[in-house]
């Protein structure tokens, strides 16, 4: 398959935006830059949706898929969560003797490497004052959706094998699954006030909507990009009027509209730029680092915070320095396990 250079670009768009939201939120600044945070995120997973289905559609081998998915994430990964654990040491409020033998720190580690984050987001002393929120990095929840989506896909194909059912048919019934659920989550959470319905809304089976509109959009990839691309058109359209209309929309109308009809339409538009001619050899000179940079924001923007600098810094410097350093440690952090992955790879027979 093709590889689009547009598609870096996009990400690198959506990492920054999502860069941009959280230094805002995180410095406790209003901004409307913080809205729209879950159309970010499942723009990713609906690129997602449609780069995994294409590449199990054309390997067709379950044991390569796992191998290429875990030596393309895991890596990298397992990099952040231990360097960051162990470079936060040094702004703990404990010594580096209580820190290191503290079950907390080991706690955070194992709980992280297993994707698990919802379980330790924090470090022994760190973040503990200075800091609006003191979890280590926000950003690791999409990890373990990302990773569930990658095992459903094999378990997708079985189905359709087996059940003699459409992979269009049954990714549209997940769609209407997925707005469903998000839909109960939400209604339970307002009922009851618990925000663990909440947050559950807005994982798994609720990013289903964008992960599989992207397995659409890969059926449909014609009429997305090339000669025959009416989607993005009709997307555009729609989208316009959507948000003409938004505000004079009764409310239980705009979060229908918001839930289930905003998702495939900002998927298909996005897409259809990424599949699109290409505006310029973008990977060519600053390379595709948006998937380090999304893991390492966050800890870097939280110590930026602790550091007191984005409090010394006009808004727009900050996040400027913010930018920088996150793309300077991605390339860091790129580099460095690359260069072991190649050693490794290249004494295995």
């Amino acid at each position: 398959m093709k590889r689009f250079q547009n598609m870096t670009l996009v990400r690198y768009f959506l990492c920054l935006s999502v860069i941009t939201s959280h230094y805002f939120i995180l410095n406790g600044i209003p901004n409307i830059l913080c809205n729209g945070g879950d159309m970010r995120i499942g723009v990713f997973f609906a690129m997602s949706g449609y780069l995994i289905y294409a590449s199990y559609e054309r390997n067709n081998d379950t044991k390569k898929y796992f191998k290429n998915r875990l030596t393309r994430i895991l890596p990298t990964y397992l990099t952040v969560i231990i360097s960051t654990a162990i470079l936060l040491s040094l702004l703990s409020s404990l010594t580096l003797s209580e820190y290191f033998s503290s079950g907390h720190f080991w706690k955070y580690l194992t709980c992280n490497a297993i994707f698990l984050n919802f379980l330790c987001p924090t470090l022994p002393g760190v973040f503990d004052t200075g800091n609006i929120l003191p979890a280590v990095n926000g950003a690791l929840w999409t990890l373990k959706v990302e990773w569930t989506f990658y095992i459903f896909i094999p378990i997708f194909f079985w189905i359709i094998r087996h059940v003699k059912c459409s992979s269009k048919v049954l990714s549209a019934v997940i769609c209407i699954i997925s707005v469903a659920y998000v839909f109960i989550m939400r209604d339970i959470y307002i009922s009851t006030g618990n925000k663990l319905y909440y947050i559950l809304s807005y994982q798994f089976f609720g990013q289903g909507i964008y992960f599989f509109s992207g397995v659409l959009i890969y059926h449909f990839r014609k009429y997305v990009s090339g000669k025959k691309s009416i989607l993005p058109l009709l997307s555009s359209i729609v989208f316009y009027i959507l948000f003409l209309f938004i505000d004079g929309i009764h409310s239980e109308w705009s979060e229908t509209l918001m839930y289930s009809i905003v998702p495939p339409i900002i998927s298909v538009l996005m897409l259809s730029f990424s599949l699109g001619e290409n505006m310029c050899d973008f990977q060519r000179y600053l390379g595709n680092y948006s998937y380090e940079m999304y893991l390492l924001h966050f800890p870097i923007l939280q110590t930026l915070i602790n550091m007191g600098v984005t409090t010394s810094l006009h808004p727009l410097c900050g996040l400027a320095v913010t930018f920088i350093l996150t793309f300077l440690a991605a390339v860091a952090v790129s580099k460095t396990v690359g260069m072991f992955k190649k050693r490794i790879f290249s004494t295995v027979p």
